[in-house]
C-alpha cells in the first residue's frame, strides 16, 4: 500500500498542474532542471522495484527458514517416540524375565514345602501305627509290652534320623533357593546398569537435537543480520540520493523527501517484519526445547522406577 502511494506522488511530482510549487507549471524551468528531475524520478523508481525484490527474497528465506524448522521438529519427535517405544519395550522383556525367575523359585519353594508336609504326615501316620501296636500288644503281654517298648524306641530312633535327614534336605533346598535369590538379584543389577547406560544414550541424542536447533537458530540471526546490513546500505545510498536532489530545487526537493519517507517506512517496516519472525522462529524454539526436556524428565522418571523391579526377591528372601 505504502508502495502505490508512494508511485502516486511519484507520478504527481512531473505531471504539469497550476500549483506554483511544481517545475513543470513554471514558466522559466529550465531543461537542465526537468531532465535532472526525470533522472532522480528514475532512481526512486529503480529503488523501489530493488526494495520490492529484496522484499520478496526475504519473504522466501523466512518461508523457507521457518519449512527447516517444521522438518527439524517432525524429526525430533520421531527420535523421541523412537526411544520411547524401544525403552518400553526393553522394560516389558525385563520385567517377564523377573518374573518369570520369581515364578520358578516360587514353585521350587512350593514344591520343598509339600514335600514337608508330606513326610510330616508320614510322621504322624508312623507315630499313630506304633501307638495302636503298643496298646495292642500291651493287652496280649508285659514281655510284648516291653519288646514293643524297644521296638518303638527304635523306630522312634530312626523317625529322629529321618526328621534330622529331612530337615538337612530342607536346609539344602532352602539354601539353593538362597543361591537362585542372588543370582536373581545379579541379574536385576546387570539389567539395572543396562537401562542406566540406554538413559545416558538417550540424553546424549536429546542434547545433540537440541544442539542441532541452536545452531539452527544461530543461522537464521547471521541471514537476518545480512539482509539487516543489507537494508541499511539501501538506506545509506537512498538519503545520499535524495541529498543530492536538494539542489535542484525546493519544490522537488519536498516531493523528493516524501517519497524518501514512504521508503524509510517500508524499509522499516520490512526490518521489523523479518525480525518479528525471527523472534517467533526463536520463540518456537525454545517452546519445543522446553517441551523435550519435559519428555525427558518423564523418561527419566520411568527408569528411576526400575529399581522397584528387586521388592519381589527381597521379600521372598525375607
Amino acid at each position: 500500500m505504502a508502495t502505490h502511494m508512494s508511485e502516486g506522488k511519484g507520478r504527481a511530482a512531473v505531471e504539469p498542474g497550476p500549483g506554483p510549487g511544481m517545475l513543470a507549471a513554471e514558466p522559466n524551468a529550465m531543461p537542465g532542471e526537468e531532465t535532472e528531475i526525470r533522472e532522480l524520478e528514475n532512481q526512486v523508481a529503480a529503488l523501489r522495484r530493488q526494495l520490492e525484490q529484496q522484499d520478496f527474497e526475504v519473504e522466501a528465506r523466512v518461508q523457507e527458514t521457518l519449512a527447516l524448522a517444521a522438518d527439524e521438529h517432525k524429526q525430533l519427535i520421531n527420535t523421541i517416540s523412537a526411544l520411547r517405544g524401544e525403552l518400553e519395550q526393553q522394560g516389558f522383556e525385563r520385567e517377564e524375565s523377573v518374573q518369570q525367575a520369581i515364578q520358578l523359585s516360587a514353585d521350587e519353594i512350593n514344591q520343598l514345602k509339600a514335600t514337608a508336609q508330606a513326610l510330616r504326615e508320614e510322621m504322624e501316620n508312623l507315630r499313630f501305627e506304633q501307638e495302636e501296636a503298643v496298646q495292642a500288644a500291651r493287652a496280649e503281654s508285659a514281655d510284648e509290652v516291653r519288646q514293643l517298648k524297644a521296638t518303638a524306641q527304635a523306630l522312634r530312633e530312626q523317625l529322629e534320623n529321618l526328621g534330622f535327614e529331612k530337615d538337612e534336605a530342607v536346609q539344602a533346598a532352602v539354601a539353593e533357593g538362597a543361591d537362585e535369590i542372588r543370582q536373581l538379584k545379579a541379574t536385576a543389577q546387570a539389567l539395572r546398569e543396562e537401562l542406566e547406560n540406554l538413559r545416558f544414550e538417550k540424553e546424549e541424542a536429546v542434547q545433540a537435537a537440541v544442539a542441532e536447533g541452536a545452531d539452527e537458530i544461530r543461522q537464521l540471526k547471521a541471514t537476518s543480520q545480512a539482509l539487516r546490513e543489507q537494508l541499511e546500505d539501501l538506506r545509506f545510498e537512498k538519503d545520499e540520493a535524495v541529498q543530492q536532489t536538494v539542489v535542484a530545487t525546493q519544490d522537488e526537493i519536498t516531493q523528493l523527501k516524501s517519497i524518501a519517507a514512504a521508503l524509510r517506512e517500508e524499509l522499516e517496516r520490512v526490518t521489523i517484519v523479518s525480525e518479528d519472525r525471527i523472534q517467533e522462529l526463536e520463540r518456537d524454539f525454545n517452546n519445543e526445547r522446553k517441551h523435550l526436556q519435559e519428555m525427558i524428565g518423564v523418561l527419566r522418571k520411568d527408569l528411576g522406577q526400575a529399581p522397584l523391579d528387586d521388592t519381589p526377591g527381597e521379600g521372598r528372601n525375607g
